[in-house]
């Protein structure tokens, strides 16, 4: 009877034990788990790119294609090749072959696609910028630009902003360009 009892006592107090550890145990590496999930969220969370101004002035100059005949509501249409020289925070050259319109009244509109080769902060690469023209009757010729790609250590190089023209000839053009970068 002392056995059975000992038996008893001893099967008891191994499901009591039971009762207790296993849970505590599943809850263990569950706590372990969750702490390494939050510390691997935290070490992979992107930082915000951090916008940075940019400046210059863009050299412009080329061969403007042939342009349409006026359409029947009077819209010529226009397409060219020009290249840029960059300075100021973008040091390089570019290639820029364009598209657009001019309207009856003489408003311009064209885009360029302007296929850098340069530097940015002492950083060598290419990038691709999608530049908008404007120019209104009697106006100033100004427009946006967008970084949208890029090459070598400008591949992550995005930004925007803005340009106007400020002075020229018959063969040359420049303007002045502003906006932010970011590294993405």
């Amino acid at each position: 009877m002392r056995s059975g009892f000992k038996g008893t006592l001893v099967l008891g107090l191994a499901l009591l034990l039971a009762l207790v550890l296993v849970p505590a145990a599943g809850a263990m590496p569950y706590w372990g788990m969750q702490k390494a999930v939050q510390a691997t969220a935290t070490a992979t969370e992107p930082a915000a790119p951090t916008p940075v101004p940019v400046s210059g002035e863009w050299w412009i100059w080329g061969i403007e294609g042939p342009a349409t005949e006026p359409s029947a509501d009077g819209t010529t249409y226009i397409w060219g090749h020009e290249h840029g020289i960059w300075s100021g925070d973008f040091q390089g050259a570019s290639d820029e072959p364009y598209t657009g319109w001019v309207r009856a009244d003489g408003y311009v509109w064209a885009i360029i696609t302007v296929k850098f080769k340069g530097t940015y902060q002492g950083m060598p690469g290419k990038f691709r910028m999608q530049l908008t023209v404007e120019e209104p009757p009697g106006g100033d010729v100004y427009g946006q630009w967008a970084i949208i790609s890029g090459k070598g250590r400008l591949k992550d190089l995005r930004g925007a902003g803005t340009w106007k023209l400020t002075g020229g000839d018959d063969i040359y053009a420049y303007a002045d360009y502003e906006g932010m970068v970011w590294m993405q």
